[in-house]
């Protein structure tokens, strides 16, 4: 992270990068620098995907972590879902809903610590106000619609697509 000789960080630097990111691999990929700068952790061998996973409680979760395998999954419905509802608010969410599994591969497990280490990366790489930041502070209030799915395996018969398949601008 760019710092200035008195210790300041730039936050404007992940905002712009995420506002130019062309497709979900890209933020996927800014997701990655930014573990690897704030935390000093990679996790490779991991891969992207897209399903389509069923809404809980009457909302739809973003992307799941299934257990014991070696990729993230997008749910294409929550990406169509924003593109419809809040397209401004789509590369935000997406960045925070891999950040959140990406940190539970990288061995960040309880939900408590996941959810405080989204929120300390958040607001140290976009700060206090950006949506991203307000995602982690409280996704609920920000995007009432979405939720965080269960640690679980994907149901038997659901095929993974490649994630560069969902364009992230209608």
């Amino acid at each position: 992270m760019k710092r200035t000789s008195d210790g300041e960080f730039f936050p404007e630097r992940y905002a712009r990068r995420l506002e130019l990111a062309k497709d979900i691999p890209a933020v996927f990929e800014l997701v990655r620098d930014a573990v690897k700068e704030q935390v000093g952790v990679v996790r490779s061998g991991l891969d992207l995907g897209v399903v389509e996973l069923e809404d809980i409680d009457g909302r739809t979760p973003a992307a799941l972590h299934p257990s014991n395998c070696n990729y993230i999954v997008i749910n294409a419905r929550a990406v169509e879902k924003m593109r419809k509802e809040a397209p401004e608010l789509l590369k935000p969410l997406l960045f925070h809903a891999l950040l959140h599994e990406y940190l539970q591969t990288v061995g960040f497990v309880p939900e408590p610590e996941v959810k405080g280490k989204v929120l300390q990366i958040s607001e140290s790489l976009f700060g206090r106000e950006h949506p991203v930041t307000r995602m982690a502070e409280d996704l609920s209030s920000v995007l009432p619609m979405m939720t965080y799915a269960p640690r679980m395996a994907l149901p038997k018969g659901m095929k993974v697509g490649p994630a560069d398949r969902l364009a992230l601008e209608a």
